[in-house]
């Protein structure tokens, strides 16, 4: 975290982070035909409960330790703070490594204080390791003005990230998180604690924004300053999933980000204001009297453990015991036992995950983890923190084992109902196997629904999976042809995920009366390699 940034007020106004936030750019207006998967890898159960969604985040691991002339320390005239032996930095930052993977997996268990055996939403494994011996390439610092802001450069992100081949890690190799070690010193360098980048948009934690290159999913880097240490590199991941709440929250309700920032995160200092906590956010628990109040042994009654958007939930008393090491009382134990860590860990836990019940104005909530973990799912389909109303049954599951009236156009070798790889809803889904001549090709399933396909402004849905061994890149469209059979076509949705399901919606305009035939329309690239996709829950509403 910058030392010298301050509370400011931002895009939302009421929350409690660190500013000014610089460009959260917000991602231009999407069409709700495309749905592009997120760098992370969806795992979705086979469940009647939608909260159920888990993803597997590759992590690349940059390091910059600018050395002495023996090679042996970091050089302090650089970090300006750090001089330590790389040995013995390399080891720390292997730790917090290693602490991070542990511990954002533990904040996404849904109420994890209680039952420790509660699934995660979140698993991370690194991917591969980077280490630099120079000093982090720079850029002039807009912001620079001492005494107020003593930092002449800051990273030169856009450099950096395309030094390290970013886009080769993002779109083959399963990567949706940089952790990127620096330093920051009294006057050395200003750093971000988060950038995004990617198809839908830049909402990050960042003080400018940087044209990042941009990849086919969406990936966020983050900056931990290795003069830190665990807590702090928490502090700053957590950070950008606030950004992301709010903007999702944001994106259904229009009105400010309410239900996360008000309704969950409440008051910044209850226990200054006298009133009853909610959940608190990453710098101000439910007791808070000010800024970072994290180690606060006064008791505050707060809903957070019980927490209800509707109205106030059961109240406890809720201190620093709650989440804070034994010995010293809520003080700092170790890097990986003190009351900033551990107090985040709980807020974590807190935020509705994998089985919550929870309902606003009578919708459920969908598990907030799918946020960050299917970004460019929710941004494109413009989707919420709730989740959409149910539709009733699905006019195609293909669960009774047939092809339920599909048929084939163009190059497609092979149509059949399959379990190879289960459904998205059930055991049974329709395998295509085709394959493309050239980019104008692209074979084609369709069916003529016996009751009339979907009218103007019903929203059409399909799941598509492409197996994990697909080396090909694979483009899907959905379409229907109206009752003078004119063509309506959805925009082409890479679907980079593998060995899992992917949805993609369609809402066609222009035409009166019920949709004679849809369909989903395929290519592959390179052409002629025969490519299989499964295609399942076909529904509209």
């Amino acid at each position: 975290m910058s030392l010298i940034k301050t509370i400011l007020a931002g895009v939302f106004a009421t929350a409690a982070v660190l500013g000014p936030w610089g460009s959260a750019v917000a991602p231009a207006a999407a069409e709700t035909s495309k749905a592009q998967t997120s760098a992370a890898q969806a795992s979705v159960a086979q469940t009647s409960d939608p909260t159920q969604t888990s993803y597997s985040f590759g992590v690349l691991v940059l390091k910059y330790f600018p050395l002495t002339a023996d090679g042996q320390n970091v050089d302090i005239h650089v970090t300006g703070d750090v001089g330590d032996s790389v040995a013995s930095l390399r080891a720390k930052t292997d730790s917090i490594t290693s602490n991070l993977v542990t511990d954002l997996a533990k904040g996404t268990q849904y109420h994890g204080y209680a039952n420790p055996a509660a699934p995660a939403s979140y698993a991370y494994h690194v991917v591969d390791t980077k280490e630099v011996d120079t000093a982090v390439p720079s850029v002039a610092n807009p912001y620079y003005s001492p005494p107020s802001n003593p930092y002449a450069v800051r990273p030169d992100y856009p450099r950096i990230m395309t030094g390290a081949n970013i886009c080769d890690y993002v779109d083959n190799r399963g990567v949706g998180e940089v952790w990127m070690y620096a330093y920051q010193g009294p006057s050395q360098l200003q750093i971000d604690e988060s950038k995004m980048a990617g198809p839908n948009g830049d909402v990050s934690n960042e003080w400018t924004h940087d044209a990042l290159p941009v990849c086919s999913k969406t990936y966020t880097l983050y900056t931990f300053n290795y003069g830190r240490g665990t807590a702090e590199a928490f502090h700053s991941h957590a950070h950008q999933y606030e950004f992301e709440l709010r903007y999702v929250d944001d994106q259904e309700y229009s009105d400010g980000g309410h239900l996360f920032n008000d309704l969950f995160e409440g008051d910044n200092y209850p226990q200054t204001h006298g009133v009853t906590g909610r959940c608190g956010s990453v710098h101000n628990p439910p007791n808070a009297r000010s800024e970072y109040d994290w180690s606060n042994t006064a008791p505050q009654a707060s809903d957070c453990e019980n927490w209800n958007p509707d109205s106030l939930g059961a109240t406890s008393q809720i201190d620093c015991t709650v989440w804070g090491p034994a010995n010293p009382p809520c003080g700092y134990a170790s890097d990986t036992d003190n009351s900033q860590l551990n107090y985040i860990v709980w807020w974590e836990q807190n935020i509705p995950g994998r089985g919550n019940t929870v309902t606003y104005r009578g919708q459920s909530l969908r598990n907030w983890w799918d946020v960050h973990g299917e970004w460019d799912v929710l941004v494109s389909q413009r989707l919420g923190l709730t989740l959409p109303p149910a539709t009733g049954p699905l006019k195609y599951s293909f669960e009774d084992g047939g092809p339920d009236g599909w048929s084939a156009s163009g190059n497609v070798t092979a149509l059949a109902n399959s379990t190879a790889v289960g459904g998205q809803d059930g055991a049974h889904a329709l395998r295509i196997d085709f394959h493309s001549t050239q980019s104008s090709d692209q074979p084609y399933v369709h069916v003529n629904p016996t009751s009339g396909g979907p009218t103007a402004g019903q929203t059409l849905t399909a799941y598509v999976y492409v197996p994990s061994t697909t080396a090909s890149t694979i483009t899907a469209k959905l379409y229907v042809q109206d009752s003078a059979y004119a063509w309506h076509t959805a925009g082409a949705t890479v679907v980079s995920a593998r060995g899992s399901w992917v949805e993609l919606s369609f809402t066609p305009t222009g035409y009166s009366g019920a949709a004679k035939q849809l369909g989903l329309q395929l290519l592959e690239s390179p052409y002629n390699t025969t490519s299989t996709v499964y295609l399942d829950a076909v529904n509209w509403a």
